[in-house]
């Protein structure tokens, strides 16, 4: 006859209660603390972010569905005209200030100081862009239209593009090295149209700042490829030694279109 013992639990496994009593009230204090902090920083993150929403939308009183006008490419001595449309997206009336520029190539066409413009109401700002003076290669210029009283509102618009020379010499500069003071030597220097520009004013007049050179000048037209006058600049000696410097100049009647003169050097030897 086998006899039965009674087996007693492994006491690896019997938990004790009283440990985890303690322990899951330790567990549930600090995920409170955990979920305190969370919710308070919660609080100031939306506070914070609320509070930049009303300050953006107290500033941001106008809207302008293009603020940037591309004008492309144009050419030097043209005139760029463009409108702006501007609304007022605020819920109170706003007075325009004044309407800045950066330079006097860029005006407005109509008064606008002193316009009250009511909530979402429109005005325009139509914009006169000379570029008489402007450098060929990329070029831009900003427009600001502010409003007086507080807080401090602006609009800020821009207008840009390419600006390319309508003329173009074929040498910026035209050197003669090395010559006698009894040397009779020519160079020759065309001016051409830039391609793409329309024909306009042509250059009508020419002259160089120096008695030692002369200037022979041919009339092209409006030549195949795109030249106008070509020039035949040649020395008058007796020359001094030494470095000696002109300018060839070409104009056409309207200063709105400046051509850059063309530079002689002269390097005379003994």
């Amino acid at each position: 006859m086998i006899e039965m013992q009674e087996t007693q639990p492994d006491p690896v496994f019997e938990p004790d209660k009283a440990n985890c009593r303690k322990k899951g009230r330790q567990w549930d204090w600090s995920n409170w603390l955990m979920c305190v902090s969370a919710l308070a920083l919660a609080v100031v993150v939306l506070r914070n972010g609320w509070e930049a929403i009303q300050q953006h939308q107290r500033t941001r009183a106008v809207r302008c569905d293009l603020p940037v006008f591309d004008f492309g490419e144009a050419f030097v001595g043209e005139v760029i005209d463009h409108t702006f449309h501007v609304i007022n997206v605020s819920r109170t009336s706003l007075e325009i200030g004044k309407i800045q520029t950066s330079c006097g190539c860029t005006t407005v066409a109509t008064k606008l100081e002193g316009t009250v413009v009511g909530p979402g109401e429109a005005f325009d700002v139509p914009v006169k862009l000379a570029l008489s003076s402007a450098e060929d290669g990329e070029f831009q210029r900003p427009v600001e239209v502010r409003f007086t009283g507080e807080p401090t509102r602006h609009l800020r618009l821009k207008l840009k593009g390419r600006v390319s020379k309508r003329w173009i010499w074929s040498k910026d500069t035209v050197i003669f090295d090395g010559i006698r003071t009894d040397e009779v030597a020519s160079r020759t220097v065309e001016l051409t149209r830039s391609s793409g520009a329309t024909v306009g004013e042509m250059p009508q007049m020419f002259a160089v700042s120096k008695g030692f050179l002369r200037v022979d000048a041919e009339n092209l037209g409006t030549a195949e490829d795109g030249a106008t006058h070509r020039f035949k600049i040649t020395t008058v000696p007796p020359l001094s030694p030494g470095r000696q410097e002109a300018s060839l100049y070409e104009s056409t009647p309207s200063t709105s279109v400046p051509i850059a003169p063309v530079r002689i050097i002269l390097i005379v030897t003994e």
